[in-house]
């Protein structure tokens, strides 16, 4: 093991340790009463509802996977040379590795082991403002029974940590962190998360999925096998194209 995985593991349970430990956890919930009413009051504004009601579409978070996954392609291909066959071997192989840990561990393990039924803000204020009290807009999400850890939160920092690791241009890196920030945040103003579900939940989740994908041999097990698969059918398909 190397030590960044250790690194990494200590700053993710350290993290959530003061989410438990009574003392630091009476100061996080502070922390997130006064964000659910400086977020979810700023909502008063009838152009800030516009722009969240947009931001919280599915189709807008769609629109931020493609995005991402667009620019975690292109920062691979800077890294392996325009090698595209590596590049697309990786991207396929981090995906999967996202896909189903997060799957795992935000939607099975962490929920029924760790925090089981917590409620968003807008199950828990009678003074909760929705884009809706502006806006006549529908596809917006309302809150959440189980909202630790943030999904899209998660995804997004697991897929910027991602990144990171591949050496990006300070301009990708921007991109990729402001990418990062619009599918998190507008949960925060519709109180459908509380802040420590993103700043402690998942940071922690993003932090430990990335210490075993990428200071693991995992990704370079699954990248390698992956482009075997693709070089072996690229091959085939070339002879059978011939014999035609």
């Amino acid at each position: 093991m190397k030590r960044p995985f250790f690194i990494f593991h200590f700053v993710a349970l350290l993290v959530l340790i003061s989410w438990f430990f009574p003392m630091t956890r009476v100061l996080w919930d502070s922390i997130d009463e006064k964000a659910f009413y400086f977020f979810n009051g700023l909502l008063r504004s009838m152009k800030i509802s516009i722009i969240i009601g947009i931001l919280s579409q599915h189709l807008t978070d769609f629109l931020f996977d493609f995005l991402m996954i667009a620019l975690f392609f292109k920062v691979l291909l800077d890294f392996y040379k325009k090698d595209k066959l590596k590049s697309f071997s990786m991207l396929l192989s981090c995906l999967a590795y996202e896909f189903f840990m997060f799957y795992a561990v935000n939607k099975k393990l962490i929920p029924k082991y760790f925090a089981s039924g917590r409620l968003s803000p807008s199950y828990l204020f009678d003074e909760v403002r929705t884009v809706m009290d502006k806006v006549d807009i529908s596809g917006v999400k309302l809150g959440a029974v189980n909202c630790f850890p943030g999904d899209h939160a998660t995804s997004f920092l697991l897929g910027f940590l991602f990144i990171l690791f591949f050496k990006p241009t300070f301009r990708q890196m921007c991109f990729g962190l402001i990418l990062t920030l619009l599918a998190s945040l507008p949960r925060l103003f519709i109180a459908a998360h509380w802040l420590t579900d993103i700043f402690v939940g998942s940071i922690f989740v993003s932090l430990i999925l990335f210490a075993w994908a990428m200071h693991t041999p995992l990704i370079n097990f699954m990248h390698t096998n992956v482009e075997k698969v693709f070089t072996k059918s690229l091959s085939f398909f070339s002879r059978w194209q011939k014999t035609e």
